[in-house]
């Protein structure tokens, strides 16, 4: 037996004893007083006795109440330490997701930094070979340049010989002339001489 039903028990009986003493006096009272007050002192004890019933049921629906209360407080303190479980289970969870998540940002990070990397390194190459393709275009420029300049120097100094040429040929004309005018010279003196010896 509980302790609080041991002592709604003893309240009761205390009560109980308590009344009960008062009815008695009151009984006595009556006696003396006269019979007609017995049946008041009747209806005293019925309703002293219904009292202590109401009492008594008032005190067992209380400790009804009270155990009620009782289980629910110890469900309560359960479904506290379930919570309680669940709570620390999430939050090792939680922990174990961010290591990974944190993982996972390091990780992508390092890729991320050496994908940049190699995207600069390759631009990087592409502008040198960029550049190299252009020193080499701007010295087949300028190998062309020196070309025509050459070709053009060439066709001036053929031109030159054209015209020297031409000249020498003029003066082969002349003196193919005076030759043949000296032949001419010559054989007419021959003749001459010939003709008079």
């Amino acid at each position: 037996m509980s302790n609080i039903k041991k002592y709604l028990l003893v309240f009761g009986a205390g009560s109980l004893l308590l009344f009960s003493g008062f009815g008695v006096k009151s009984f006595a009272d009556s006696v003396w007083a006269g019979h007609q007050n017995v049946q008041a002192v009747r209806q005293d004890i019925t309703t002293l006795a219904d009292r202590i019933q109401d009492k008594n049921r008032k005190i067992v629906d209380s400790t009804n109440q009270l155990a009620v209360f009782n289980n629910q407080l110890t469900q309560s303190r359960n479904d506290l330490q379930t919570a309680q479980s669940n709570v620390s289970a999430m939050q090792s969870q939680l922990i174990s997701l961010q290591g990974q998540l944190n993982d996972a940002n390091a990780s992508f990070q390092a890729q991320l930094q050496q994908k940049i990397a190699e995207t600069q390194q390759a631009i990087a190459d592409g502008n040198n070979k960029v550049q190299a393709k252009q020193q080499e275009v701007d010295a087949r420029q300028q190998d062309v340049a020196n070309a025509r300049q050459s070709l053009e120097q060439a066709n001036r100094q053929i031109a030159d010989l054209q015209n020297q040429i031409s000249q020498l040929t003029e003066r082969n004309k002349d003196l193919d002339a005076a030759l043949r005018d000296v032949q001419d010279l010559q054989n007419y003196a021959d003749n001459t001489v010939q003709q008079n010896q």
